[in-house]
């Protein structure tokens, strides 16, 4: 029975009413009309001056956007970008996390996005703040399990300001690295990863200083692009949750595994 209902159609929602669905935190970060679609929602966080705002600026600037210069925020501030060939998205930038950090509000917005940026300064050794905030959130998420844990990327600024300082002529391989400030980039990654509790393949390197050129802001793009496919996967969890409250997820969820069971079960049987 759980079988059929599942794989048969016979859901309290449709595939239609699920692509048109947009959340209440979507209604309350735009002033949109209620018939637009649901976009992705990519959440910023980090500590002050790691350089969440400017990364914005950055990233609207590649997509040529008209997003003014953007301050240190105190409060949740919502951006709408379109990426060139891409369906738009919303760019949700974070307070800086402090001493006093509401770790627990910051989770549960992240539970309202479907990726997750995580910005940090090259040239600072602090993270303990950082990895306990990003704890926070995963936990919320493991407390949840009707949704998933969004892609979760680390970008790492301020590479300008890492050793040797007089050293600035981008790019620099920091896979293979061949130079001092190569080198010194790949260490950065390598521990700013590990710091927070984020892999090393999904750590991109950048530098969005004033008076210097954008770099690797391309790189951003690229990995937010091959996490496209986890992103909506968040994202079709994050409007069904929203769509139905009601549903219990635990008891489908039991279904589910027990009509896996049952198909592999039947298979087995069938083979022997």
């Amino acid at each position: 029975s759980a079988a059929i209902d599942l794989y048969s159609g016979r859901l309290r929602l449709t595939e239609e009413e699920i692509s048109r669905h947009v959340s209440a935190a979507t209604h309350a970060d735009r002033a949109a009309a209620p018939a637009m679609a649901e976009p992705l929602r990519f959440l910023l966080a980090g500590q002050t001056n790691a350089g969440k705002s400017s990364l914005i600026n950055a990233l609207a600037s590649e997509v040529r956007a008209a997003v003014d210069a953007l301050p240190a925020t105190r409060s949740f501030a919502s951006y709408e970008i379109q990426p060139e060939g891409q369906a738009p998205v919303l760019l949700i930038d974070s307070p800086g996390i402090g001493q006093v950090a509401d770790f627990a509000r910051l989770a549960e917005k992240a539970a309202d996005c479907d990726l997750l940026i995580w910005v940090a300064a090259a040239n600072r050794a602090d993270r303990a703040l950082d990895r306990a905030a990003l704890a926070a959130v995963k936990a919320h998420f493991a407390e949840n399990p009707q949704r998933r844990l969004p892609p979760i990327m680390l970008v790492l600024s301020h590479i300008d300001r890492l050793p040797p300082l007089q050293d600035w002529a981008p790019p620099y391989d920091v896979a293979t690295p061949d130079t001092a400030k190569a080198r010194t980039i790949r260490d950065a990654m390598e521990a700013a990863a590990g710091d927070i509790g984020v892999q090393l393949a999904d750590t991109v390197p950048i530098c969005v200083a004033p008076g210097r050129p954008p770099y690797n802001v391309d790189a951003v793009w690229a990995w937010v692009i091959e996490a496209l496919p986890a992103a909506m996967s968040a994202q079709l969890l994050r409007c069904v949750s929203d769509s139905a409250p009601g549903l219990d997820w635990r008891r489908l969820m039991g279904q589910t595994v027990g009509a896996g069971r049952l198909v592999v079960d039947t298979l087995m049987r069938r083979t022997a």
